[in-house]
C-alpha cells in the first residue's frame, strides 16, 4: 500500500511540473507552429515561425529533454 501511494504521489508530482506555468499559474504549453517549425530539424538548427500576431518569429531548435519534441525557441527568449 505504500509503495502504491508513493508512486501516485510522485506520477503527481511528475504530470504538475511537466509544463511551464505563466504569472497567472496556467500551465503553458508550446505553440503548435513553434513544435512543427523543428518536426524535421535537428537541436541547434536555424527555425522560424508565425507567430499569434502574425509576425515572424526566428530562433533555435530546442530540446528541454528526450521524451518532449523540439521546439523552436525565439531568439529573444530569456529562458
Amino acid at each position: 500500500m505504500k509503495f502504491l501511494m508513493s508512486s501516485l504521489i510522485l506520477t503527481s508530482f511528475l504530470l504538475n511540473t511537466s509544463y511551464a506555468e505563466d504569472s497567472s499559474g496556467k500551465k503553458r504549453r508550446p505553440p503548435r507552429e513553434a513544435v512543427e517549425a523543428c518536426q524535421s530539424s535537428d537541436v541547434g538548427a536555424s527555425c522560424s515561425f508565425s507567430g499569434r500576431d502574425g509576425e515572424s518569429v526566428s530562433g533555435t531548435c530546442a530540446q528541454k529533454d528526450s521524451s518532449r519534441p523540439p521546439v523552436c525557441k525565439p531568439s529573444n527568449m530569456n529562458r
